[in-house]
């Protein structure tokens, strides 16, 4: 139990947002199994968000661990398209539409 606590100290600490990312993770192995923890600041996700990451790591895992591409949809469009202002006229209407479905 002692390779979880080492995560554990280093996840528990505060996030220094001014110093370093908002984002840590910790790998650790115990009896020839690898176990990932992944640590968000507050600002940096919430709830849905990590659940809808979670299920597409474990997702693409899945299809990695039997050789098999990716098996996660490609998306229309990109949130950083619509933030940047660089989605065309059609595709704002259609990402705007997917974001507000999802």
């Amino acid at each position: 139990m002692a390779q979880f606590q080492h995560c554990a100290d280093a996840l528990s600490l505060p996030f220094l947002l001014a110093e370093q990312p908002p984002l840590r993770r910790c790998w650790s192995y115990w009896a020839s199994v690898a176990y990932l923890a992944v640590d968000f600041a507050s600002i940096l996700s919430d709830r849905w968000s990590v659940g809808v990451l979670m299920q597409e790591v474990a997702a693409l895992y899945g299809a990695y661990s039997q050789g098999k591409p990716s098996v996660l949809p490609e998306l229309p469009i990109q949130y950083g398209d619509i933030a940047s202002g660089n989605a065309g006229s059609r595709k704002k209407g259609q990402a705007s539409a997917y974001w507000r479905q999802n």
